[in-house]
């Protein structure tokens, strides 16, 4: 239909009286305004739509991973650790890449022109229309976001899940029922030798130390540690702790993983905030806006940094949503959840939830 076959119709600007007549043959979208400046006077007064808040609160975001990242590269460097530090670069540059996008797709929101926004990138405007199209960049946001949920659930039948030629005493006897809910199907989490293989793997992607090196500090071969790694293998907790040492990461975070790898009750010195921290290892160590994007913005970055802080003990609905945006199972934290509760003393054991402290109370 052209705009000539559209009759008069009012002013999309509220406080405008006038009827916007359409432009004779004139072919294409029909005029929503009864001039320009009263389409440019309306839209200033209007610049907060939902959907530019929450492509704000997105480029916010990507901007922090960087940051994140960006800190974790100069650390590298400081320490002499090279090929960590070019890894860590290599995903720094899609990273910028996204923050390109989202930041073309923010100035856009704010109304900026094309001309503008190509001069503050010295392209053509030509380029950014081709480069950072709408369609581009909704479609490499939608990319970024699929990376941040949860793996879709395997179907397997029962007990199918093995560690190849793993002894049984590594095994606890119930592993392969627990693995599933309480329905019978498998979950999307994977089994705790997976995700304490994915932490060690983590670690060692950011430290320029060779699985040879690794394996000789640790007393096993280079193949066994790979196999660790890969979560075909769960190592004693000698050789885990070893590991962990090499990788300049505090044991007492991957402790809870193995315990929960090898069915065992965690040890009383365990704590809930370094059960959160092994699975955020596990996880690739996802900033807290990350996570509060995992859970739909159920919890906001404020909320994760106090259960990570463990200062105060969040209520468990908090800690089931953080367990299970990091990919973790719920039923192997509860057990340090109520420890953790009730070594609380009684004045801080509430019958009501308490609300959660700010980020900032912990300095």
């Amino acid at each position: 239909m052209t705009a000539s076959d559209q009759g008069p119709a009012a002013c999309a600007n509220p406080s405008c009286p006038n009827i916007v007549e359409q432009g004779g043959a004139r072919a294409g979208r029909p005029r929503r305004y009864c001039s320009d400046s009263c389409g440019r006077a309306y839209r200033k007064r209007h610049p907060a739509e939902p959907a530019a808040a929450t492509n704000h609160e997105y480029a916010v975001q990507v901007a922090d991973d960087c940051s994140r990242r960006m800190e974790t590269v100069y650390k590298l460097v400081r320490d002499g650790q090279p090929l960590g530090a070019l890894r860590q670069l290599r995903q720094l540059e899609s990273d910028l890449a996204d923050l390109t996008a989202a930041t073309v797709t923010q100035a856009r929101d704010n109304k900026r022109k094309a001309s503008d926004i190509a001069g503050a990138l010295s392209v053509t405007p030509d380029t950014v229309s081709r480069k950072w199209s709408v369609k581009t960049n909704n479609r490499r946001r939608q990319t970024r976001l699929a990376r941040l949920q949860p793996p879709p659930p395997t179907h397997q039948p029962s007990g199918a899940r093995q560690l190849p030629r793993q002894r049984p005493s590594h095994r606890p006897p119930s592993a392969a029922s627990s693995e599933q809910d309480p329905g019978g199907s498998p979950g999307a989490a994977a089994d705790p030798a997976s995700a304490l293989g994915r932490a060690l793997s983590h670690l060692h992607r950011t430290h320029d130390r060779s699985q040879r090196s690794l394996g000789q500090e640790a007393g096993v071969s280079a193949s066994y540690v790979s196999r660790i790694f890969s979560g075909e293998r769960l190592p004693t907790w000698k050789v885990a702790n070893r590991l962990t040492l090499a990788l300049g990461a505090a044991p007492e975070d991957l402790r809870p993983l193995w315990d929960a790898a090898r069915g065992e009750k965690p040890p009383a010195k365990s704590s809930l905030p370094a059960a959160l921290r092994g699975l955020l290892l596990a996880n690739a160590s996802p900033s807290y806006s990350q996570l509060s994007a995992r859970t739909q913005y159920a919890l906001s970055a404020a909320e994760i940094a106090v259960a990570f802080g463990g200062a105060s003990v969040p209520e468990w609905d908090t800690v089931d949503r953080l367990v299970t945006a990091l990919h973790g199972r719920p039923d192997t934290v509860r057990p340090l959840w109520n420890a953790a509760k009730t070594a609380l003393p009684d004045a801080a054991r509430p019958s009501v939830p308490l609300p959660a402290l700010p980020a900032e109370s912990f300095g």
